[in-house]
């Protein structure tokens, strides 16, 4: 998952140097996929990703890609 939000980060120049300083993501996840957040800080360089599940389904343990068909869309 690291490598993955590392790749898929594009910060703008003003951004980029907060790169190693953002907080913790918040976890929330739907019928449609994954999506991992900062709490918004009022500016233009908070973090959100979304990743649908069939990005994220080869980072789930085994336990997650069990329950993962009754979390899809149908």
């Amino acid at each position: 998952m690291e490598a993955w939000l590392a790749a898929n980060t594009q910060l703008s120049a003003e951004c980029a140097e907060q790169k190693t300083g953002h907080g913790s993501l918040g976890l929330t996840f739907d019928e449609k996929g994954i999506r991992l957040a900062e709490d918004g800080t009022g500016g233009d360089c908070d973090l959100e990703y979304f990743l649908p599940w069939q990005v994220a389904k080869p980072m789930l343990s085994a336990k997650g890609k069990a329950a993962l068909p009754s979390l899809q869309v149908k």
